[in-house]
């Protein structure tokens, strides 16, 4: 009896990298990983955009600084579209200023090249499946923009806190409506990345997988995202 085969079709990713050397290294990395396929690349943002919308791509990997300029204003671009690639942004520096200011304009994810044991596959692959990582500083910039307070340890380690679904706090103790897409049990998330929580360690202390901590990380930023278009609009309205 004849088996047959199931192919799985590859999801496809755009790189969009700073130097040709940067370049390379990612189209060997995807290569040897086996299920991406490269639906292009460019080394500038200014003039990616048509190129990005022709191949289709579902991800862009990018770099979160460019040679003609930052990200920021592709994110931005890329809103206005009907579809647009989920992005992955890929920084040299866990603490680059920017990082925060872009994962807000829309960005999905990040990856830090330098860290030990980081990989551009698996980091798509975590961004495919939904999921996110966020660093202490990340998550204390997240509550300290949206006026939001940290939740002491005791607190926000109980295993009640993973699912308070009542609107997040502001400093003044009383729910910001403006803020109010974020519940307790993100405030209470946050509040334990930016006590150096481990994704791992939350996982246990909540009883969950550390997969479905990555998906609460992964929804917070959808949310800041909403948060942010939201903001820019009232700033431009006033």
């Amino acid at each position: 009896m004849q088996r047959l085969h199931l192919l799985i079709p590859m999801s496809s990713v755009f790189l969009l990298r700073r130097a040709s050397k940067s370049l390379e290294s990612s189209r060997t990395a995807l290569a040897e990983d086996g299920r991406w396929q490269i639906a292009g690349s460019s080394e500038r943002a200014t003039d990616c955009l048509p190129a990005l919308r022709a191949s289709g791509a579902q991800f862009l990997a990018c770099d979160l600084r460019l040679a003609d300029g930052h990200v920021r204003r592709l994110l931005q671009q890329l809103r206005r579209l009907p579809e647009a690639p989920k992005v992955l942004l890929l920084s040299s520096c866990a603490h680059d200023t920017m990082l925060f200011d872009t994962l807000a304009d829309g960005a999905h994810g990040y990856m830090v090249e330098c860290e030990r044991g980081s990989s551009l596959p698996q980091a798509l692959s975590q961004l495919q499946d939904g999921q996110a990582l966020m660093s202490p500083e990340l998550a204390r910039q997240t509550l300290q923009s949206m006026g939001l307070s940290r939740i002491s340890l005791e607190r926000a380690q109980a295993l009640s806190a993973a699912q308070d679904l009542t609107p997040a706090a502001g400093l003044d103790c009383e729910p910001d409506q403006v803020f109010n897409e974020l519940t307790r049990a993100d405030q209470h998330l946050l509040s334990l990345i930016a006590l150096g929580r481990l994704p791992a360690e939350i996982a246990q202390l909540w009883r969950l997988a550390s997969e479905d901590v990555g998906r609460r990380l992964s929804a917070i930023y959808g949310k800041l995202h909403r948060w942010q278009a939201a903001r820019s609009l009232d700033l431009a309205l006033a």
